[in-house]
């Protein structure tokens, strides 16, 4: 938009303002003058007296770049047929840099855009639980496969050799002791804290427990 008004000099309410975005617009014929006003690059009033007011559009959207530009806007004031003023004044203006087009679709603001998936579209709550449970499932299975490949290893050892000097701790001695404990043991021997260790071995058996008992 560009404002103004007339402070003095227009006695008989003769002055028109004509404003462009290019300076040869304003010496064209009116005929010529339309297709660029309908465009938005040019704009016009008239019969313009002292204190009276006006305001002029121009569309500037297409001159926005990624790295900013200065545009000018050019301005025509004549008074009555411009035989005696015709002044031409100009207007820099900086525009701001815009946003660099990316090509990525904003699924959010519009779920059934092309590329979009309607029933993954919203706050993304729903896609990231969605993760939560397929992590936590992995995590269970992997603990699980853990205690079973232990546990098998904790009775195949103790059904062998029951000579402390062939089975160790890891084998005679295993054996007798409580499954929990010795399970403990094999898994601190695979490096987990024992805290941790005795944690997993009395949920495991907890759980065994209660599958007999089913």
């Amino acid at each position: 938009y560009v404002n103004g008004s007339i402070t003095s000099g227009s006695e008989n309410g003769d002055v028109m303002i004509e404003v462009a975005l290019e300076e040869d617009t304003l010496d064209l014929l009116p005929s010529q003058k339309f297709p660029k006003k309908t465009a938005g690059e040019y704009d016009s009033t008239v019969q313009l007296a002292d204190g009276e007011e006006f305001t002029l559009t121009l569309d500037i959207a297409d001159m926005y770049t990624e790295n900013g530009t200065p545009v000018t806007v050019w301005i025509k004031i004549t008074e009555g047929d411009g035989s005696r003023w015709t002044i031409y004044k100009t207007i820099d203006v900086n525009l701001v840099p815009r946003e660099a087009d990316t090509g990525e679709v904003d699924c959010e603001a519009n779920p059934e855009a092309e590329g979009c998936d309607a029933s993954t579209a919203g706050d993304g709550s729903d896609s990231g639980l969605s993760s939560t449970l397929l992590f936590g499932g992995i995590a269970a299975f992997v603990l699980l496969l853990v205690i079973i490949v232990t546990l098998l290893l904790v009775r195949g050892r103790g059904g062998g050799s029951g000579t402390e000097g062939d089975a160790g701790w890891t084998g005679g001695d295993v054996a007798e002791m409580d499954p929990v404990e010795a399970y403990v043991q094999q898994l601190v021997a695979q490096g987990y804290p024992e805290d941790t260790a005795r944690a997993y071995a009395q949920q495991y058996y907890a759980q065994a427990a209660q599958q007999q008992q089913q």
